[in-house]
């Protein structure tokens, strides 16, 4: 995690000169002047809806280094081809920012997890279930939640789609062992 911030810090300057581009062809179809700032280009685009206003809430949460924020928000939008092109400059160049949130939601619930606050820790694995569920963590640490909070028939049913899932799964042991339990 660490990496890909460090990462994204690196090309921050890069998708700075992408976001400027985009801002100069938003000013330049809105017939604002050359000199426009990067800003004031992208806080200037026309406010056709609320997918403008979130693809401005984003790129300011981007800029003012809140990838989470950033990412989140970009998850929401839906119809993102009916950008103008300005505005799809600057949505690509700051999209991969929503492949990385369920790493920040899966590394705040294990916080949570930890601190055996699991109503909390459930709510965010579920986040994580939902959208990036590819190794199984999501799924077998919401089973633990579940489990730790006496609701047996939802443990057992995520420990059971577990062991389905992931039938060589680093957790499988654990699972077996802890259907036998309840």
């Amino acid at each position: 995690m660490e990496a890909k911030i460090a990462e994204l810090e690196e090309e921050k300057e890069s998708l700075e000169a992408v976001a400027a581009q985009a801002a100069n062809a938003a000013a330049s179809a809105d017939n604002q002047s050359e000199d426009a700032s990067d800003s004031s280009a992208v806080s200037g685009m026309a406010n056709d809806g609320s997918l403008s206003d979130k693809l401005m809430q984003a790129y300011e949460a981007y800029q003012s280094g809140d990838i989470e924020t950033c990412g989140t928000i970009l998850m929401e939008m839906e119809d993102v081809d009916s950008l103008d092109t300005a505005s799809r400059i600057i949505y690509d160049s700051i999209s991969y920012t929503k492949d990385i949130v369920p790493d920040y939601w899966y590394e705040d619930a294990m916080k949570l997890f930890e601190q055996d606050n699991f109503a909390e820790a459930l709510e965010g694995f579920r986040k994580v279930y939902e959208v990036a569920n590819t190794t199984g963590e999501s799924l077998y640490y919401m089973a633990l939640c579940y489990y730790d909070l006496d609701q047996n028939d939802n443990a057992a049913r995520y420990f059971q789609e577990y062991l389905d899932t992931y039938p060589a799964g680093p957790h499988v042991m654990e699972c077996q062992w802890l259907l036998s339990q309840m």
